[in-house]
């Protein structure tokens, strides 16, 4: 399969609250993908333990409600750097979301009272206090212009978590339910802002 590159954000500025694609998702592909490149929380403003959650939305036509609800599966793996006994691989019933879902289950990186917004979580708890570390990987979405089924997509995420500094591994795989296509996608951290990164938009043929 072949990529084509469709759109990149360059360096993002530290401050931002979202990265927003807005085109590029159409008929001209079938598969899309998002690849992501060291993104980094700001430093401060992640809630407890200075870790967030690296989640995306989506939403149709020209809307920015980003209210589209999401049916998803979560699997972690980690080993620990401090201990390589420390290692775990298992489905994460904390970070998936369910159709008619109306709130995120709260934990150290998600704060208490926050307001909800359905959105997918891409790979959790990374590190913001600590400059070296980040997420990185991609999020492939099927057909989004398709105007009678579900969107589905997978991704895979590396991260590093923890001060004790954990390498994660996240997969999730599941459907936007919807039928008519999706046009935009935006990408931001459970709380805080982003400092660092780069996403770029492929379309593949």
């Amino acid at each position: 399969m072949g990529k084509t590159l469709i759109s990149t954000t360059g360096a993002i500025s530290g401050g931002t609250a979202a990265v927003e694609f807005l085109t590029g998702l159409d008929s001209t592909y079938m598969v899309y993908e998002f690849h992501f490149y060291n993104i980094h929380p700001n430093t401060g403003e992640a809630a407890s333990g200075g870790q967030a959650h690296w989640c995306w939305q989506s939403d149709v036509g020209t809307a920015t409600t980003w209210e589209q609800q999401y049916q998803n599966t979560f699997i972690r793996g980690y080993s620990g750097e401090g201990n390589p006994g420390d290692q775990v691989i298992a489905y994460q019933n904390y970070y998936d979301i369910h159709i008619g879902q109306t709130s995120h289950t709260e934990d150290d990186y998600m704060p208490s009272g926050h307001t909800f917004h359905p959105y997918a979580t891409l790979c959790y708890g990374i590190e913001a206090d600590d400059t070296t570390d980040s997420t990185s990987g991609y999020l492939t979405l099927y057909d989004p212009a398709n105007g009678t089924h579900n969107k589905k997509f997978n991704s895979r995420m590396n991260g590093t978590h923890h001060a004790n500094e954990y390498t994660l591994y996240c997969y999730s795989n599941g459907y936007i339910h919807q039928g008519s296509a999706i046009t935009r996608v935006r990408f931001k951290f459970s709380n805080g802002t982003i400092d660092s990164g780069v996403i770029k938009l492929f379309g593949i043929s």
